[in-house]
């Protein structure tokens, strides 16, 4: 009996002995690496996850990729065609992004675009630098990879990752468990973010500012998203489980109160926009009455701002003005830089091809070029 006993207790030992020590099963080395990655993932790490997460399908991410593989060909294609070189390296700079969309407006556009194309590259060098600040850590000149997460956000292509419909789940028999497949991100983050892309640089670094946002957001919702993923069906990190890693990376972000708009800038802005969308040359009616209708809407904003006290702007300021101030502005820009995506001209998208972009609101423009044919 007591041998027995003996035999069988040091069975089990052999066994729990030989469990410990046998190699990783799969799951064990991903969380492992998961782990890891959180504790390790540097910035420029986070910045090449964000375009394989923009432009790959399939189930790495659960999700399709916000542009779609002949439309990442044709921003490689432009971007060879006009880029500069230095020994191995291939970049853009400021002037190469005038040069290329200055051959994408008509001519009565282009003088209106010269007065406000700083403020344009602004908002180019915030997103190629985002979730990360541009005084700590710049994107200039660009390099490839720099231009295609920039035009995810300025193309309005954002919206086919940071969803707008809330948390998201599967059932589990009678069991709905809830996940973050999605960001939930609501409509009203999405204007922030333009406002602030049109805000001067602050050249203070975070770290060394009083009051700031922590975690920042913006930097958690990238990290949910390209978080590593083992399955589809695999629970995902959550957002309060990724706040550690965000402030390791980012000491926060200065509060949207901190932040403010030049009039002048803004105004010359929309008033080369309203020209631009009026310019829209389109044989499809419903497209030159979206068109004109865009249009119009930027147009009141500029009247109505004009109204506004001069100096700067706040975005409760320019919001209590319209609250849609900013989707028709994200609206516009989006216009303009889909032709990166789109080798037909402004405003083009092929009847073959998906849609031009998805604006979170069921909006699409299918329109023809803007140039004069």
């Amino acid at each position: 009996m007591t041998s027995t006993f003996h035999s069988t207790r040091n069975c089990l030992g052999l066994l729990a002995w030989a469990a410990n020590k046998a190699p990783f099963s799969p799951m064990d080395k991903f969380i492992k690496y998961r782990r890891d990655w959180v504790a390790n993932a540097s910035s420029e790490d986070v910045f090449n996850a964000m375009v394989d997460r923009l432009t790959k399908d399939g189930s790495t991410y659960g999700s399709n990729a916000c542009f779609r593989p002949h439309e990442v060909q044709t921003i490689h294609d432009i971007f060879e065609t006009y880029c500069q070189e230095a020994g191995t390296e291939k970049f853009w700079t400021k002037d190469t992004v005038l040069k290329y969309l200055l051959t994408q407006v008509p001519e009565s556009s282009k003088e209106g675009l010269k007065p406000c194309f700083d403020t344009i590259y602004r908002c180019i060098a915030y997103f190629a630098s985002y979730p990360f600040p541009q005084a700590e850590i710049p994107r200039d000149p660009l390099n490839c990879d720099d231009l295609t997460r920039t035009l995810a956000f300025v193309a309005g292509r954002d919206h086919d990752i940071f969803t707008t419909n809330g948390v998201q789940g599967s059932w589990d028999g009678d069991i709905f468990i809830e996940h973050e497949s999605g960001i939930g991100r609501p409509t009203e983050l999405s204007r922030e973010m333009i406002f602030r892309s049109l805000a001067p640089t602050i050249l203070q670094r975070r770290s060394e500012m009083k009051i700031l946002e922590c975690p920042d957001f913006d930097l958690v919702d990238i990290l949910v998203e390209i978080q590593p993923k083992y399955s589809d069906s695999l629970g995902n990190y959550a957002r309060p489980q990724l706040f550690e890693m965000a402030s390791r990376l980012s000491p926060g972000r200065p509060p949207l109160q901190s932040i403010e708009v030049c009039k002048r800038e803004l105004l010359v802005l929309l008033d080369f926009l309203v020209r631009m969308m009026d310019e829209i040359q389109t044989s499809d009616s419903w497209g030159r009455e979206e068109a004109f209708d865009l249009a119009r809407e930027l147009e009141f904003l500029r009247i109505e701002l004009f109204k506004t006290t001069d100096g700067l702007l706040s975005f409760d300021e320019i919001n209590n003005v319209n609250p849609e101030a900013f989707d028709h502005i994200q609206l516009a820009l989006a216009v303009l830089f889909n032709t990166f995506l789109q080798t037909g001209g402004m405003g083009h998208v092929n009847n073959n091809e998906d849609a031009a972009y998805g604006t979170g609101r069921d909006r699409l423009f299918y329109f023809r070029s803007l140039r004069p044919t």
